[in-house]
């Protein structure tokens, strides 16, 4: 019995062919409705902060968020600390997954609250579900379990980057395997960034990037086979409100950005998931790159 998972890495390299770029309505809605929130907000109340977005510092020096989720989950679960994470295992925990193909975000937000305490359980979203299947000759495709990933959220924004975030394991019957969360210290700065671009200016930062990073994909297959095809469409489905993480000076900072869910047409007819996260415009990434010098963006790939 063989068990196989994609695994997804997307290549940076020289560009040739220039992947077709369609945003689909879903993100559309969202990008141009925060739009015009905005222009209204800023009709009805003269503050200069409308537009703009706070920028958020993680302080690496401190865990007390950490310890704080160690110390709760402690009182139901057997937790497991490692320097980056903790893992958590209860074998009398089951979740109803009844309804996962008809209603998977309701599926994933009972069994966020089943694990954490509420207070925590409000801080995380659901981002994808991993799919787990063994093959054999006499079973053919089996489904083996699922994980769910969640990524936190901090002032209304998804963090992307790869400390903050919870993934719930499970067999296929809804057994709880193993949970593992991670989260840090976050705190708003003063600085802040505009956030106040137009759906015309999203497009086209998102094109620039595409452009640059997007020829070929690097990926595993269902079958466990590793291929690298070209990339010759990317559909974005949809878009969020989320924090990317870039250095500045070696210290780690969350700058607000827009995080696109999308599928990535490859040469050979395959599909595959992606989440591509993008400055909010071109001209705000370049002013707070102009501002703070040396600002890396350290895009995270999953």
């Amino acid at each position: 019995m063989t068990i196989v998972s994609a695994i997804v890495i997307l290549m940076s390299c020289i560009t040739f062919a220039k992947p077709v770029i369609e945003i689909q309505d879903k993100a559309q809605t969202f990008l141009k409705n925060r739009n015009l929130q905005i222009q209204k907000n800023r009709l009805q109340n003269n503050s200069g902060i409308i537009g703009k977005s706070f920028v958020v510092a993680v302080d690496e020096n401190s865990n007390k968020t950490f310890m704080k989720i160690k110390e709760m989950m402690a009182k139901s679960f057997d937790v497991v600390e490692s320097k980056k994470n903790l893992k958590i295992r209860n074998k009398n925990i089951k979740m109803d997954i009844s309804n996962l193909n008809l209603e998977r975000s309701v599926c994933a937000k009972r069994m966020l609250n089943q694990i954490l305490p509420r207070n925590f359980a409000s801080q995380f979203r659901l981002v994808s579900v991993d799919v787990e299947k063994s093959f054999s000759r006499s079973l053919g495709v089996r489904v083996e379990g699922y994980t769910f990933n969640y990524k936190r959220l901090f002032n209304n924004r998804i963090v992307r980057n790869a400390n903050n975030y919870l993934n719930i394991s499970i067999d296929g019957l809804g057994r709880l395997k193993e949970a593992e969360i991670a989260v840090e210290d976050l705190t708003t700065t003063s600085v802040t960034v505009d956030v106040d671009e137009n759906f015309s200016e999203n497009k086209t930062t998102i094109d620039s990037l595409v452009g640059a990073d997007f020829e070929f994909v690097d990926f595993v297959d269902e079958s466990g086979y590793r291929k690298r095809e070209s990339v010759s469409k990317i559909e974005v489905n949809g878009a969020a409100e989320a924090y990317c993480e870039i250095l500045v000076e070696k210290k780690k900072i969350l700058l607000p950005c827009l995080s696109y869910t999308s599928k990535i047409d490859v040469s050979s007819g395959e599909k595959i998931d992606y989440i591509i996260d993008v400055p909010h415009s071109r001209k705000s990434w370049s002013q707070y790159r102009h501002e703070q010098k040396n600002a890396i963006f350290n895009r995270y790939i999953h």
